[in-house]
């Protein structure tokens, strides 16, 4: 009876990933900023191949979308068409000695005379980055996005911007990890809810915009959270639930860093999106675990991805400020 239940759960399936149709993700952010803003366009890949990046050799990227119609709009009257980031990649090449991105300044004899290391790197990556030229993110106010592709093919897709607590400040808990007993400090935050009859939701980041949009890293150092069960002021939360793929119970970091820290105001339907993106780290293909599935999107007609507003702030601190 054991190996006829055995045999009786495995089935053959052939998911014809080579032949899957590329679909649109939209990658849209409206901060509350002047800006400029940024929307990256790219397409699917439901194959194991992707497209090399000879920018970033050590980076797989996708295919970006091009020359498409990209406009961004508010409830307030505000309206921008996005202009495509264009940028002579060929110029620049990625030098491991010096762990940056670079040109180099030649002389007649050609000796380098002068290097020039890329500062902007969103302007210089793969491709697919459209930014605003005079746009201002509001909280309070709800936002459009409309990407129209050069074959004719529309999407659109909206967010609210809600409002985000301020950060009081950040303290510092010692400890030691389960997995390797390496001993560092584990981030707390201290904050109040801005509207304590309304939930507040945020997604907390431990890495700049850049550097999550191009970097790469088995280490997704993100994490969300909700007001649902709380007290309206939260004091000492603990930032170390990100997401990672080698099983650490939690992020520690040294005692002589310098930790930057972001916290995003979130609606219910993004919150939703990185709580989906966030359980995917979970998914060992158990029999307890549902299928891997697309994240829930905001985009129409089929696209893939996520427009999202949020009000921030952010906050850069050093941990040598924690007395041992």
């Amino acid at each position: 009876m054991l190996i006829i239940t055995l045999y009786s759960c495995v089935e053959e399936i052939d998911l014809n990933l080579d032949k899957e149709t590329p679909k649109l993700v939209i990658e849209g952010l409206v901060e509350s900023t002047d800006g400029p803003h940024f929307v990256r366009l790219t397409e699917s890949n439901a194959g194991i191949l992707s497209t090399y990046s000879e920018m970033y050799p050590n980076l797989i990227t996708l295919n970006p979308v091009l020359d498409a119609l990209v406009i961004l709009s508010d409830d307030f009257g505000q309206i921008d068409t996005l202009k495509a980031i264009q940028a002579d990649r060929e110029e620049y090449f990625f030098d491991e000695s010096l762990n940056a991105t670079v040109k180099q300044i030649k002389d007649e004899k050609g000796n380098v005379i002068e290097t020039i290391y890329l500062n902007d790197i969103l302007n210089y990556h793969i491709g697919g980055f459209y930014k605003t030229s005079n746009f201002i993110g509001v909280p309070g106010r709800t936002y459009t996005l409309e990407v129209i592709t050069e074959e004719g093919k529309s999407y659109t897709a909206s967010d609210h911007m809600y409002v985000s607590a301020k950060i009081d400040s950040i303290g510092f808990e010692k400890k030691v990890s389960d997995k390797d007993g390496q001993e560092g400090l584990v981030p707390l935050l201290y904050f109040k809810d801005p509207q304590e009859n309304v939930l507040n939701q945020y997604l907390f980041q431990l890495q700049n915009e850049e550097y999550f949009r191009t970097g790469s890293s088995d280490i997704w150092e993100f994490s969300i959270f909700s007001d649902k069960n709380t007290e309206p002021t939260v004091n000492g939360l603990n930032l170390d639930d990100g997401a990672e793929l080698k099983g650490f119970n939690f992020f520690i970091h040294g005692f002589r860093e310098e930790l930057y820290f972001k916290m995003n105001s979130l609606s219910p339907k993004a919150y939703n999106y990185y709580e989906a993106l966030l359980n995917q780290f979970d998914q060992d293909g158990g029999v307890y675990h549902p299928a891997p599935s697309s994240p829930p999107t905001n985009i129409s007609n089929g696209g893939l991805g996520f427009f999202r507003t949020s009000a921030i702030t952010e906050i850069t601190v050093s941990t040598g400020i924690f007395n041992q």
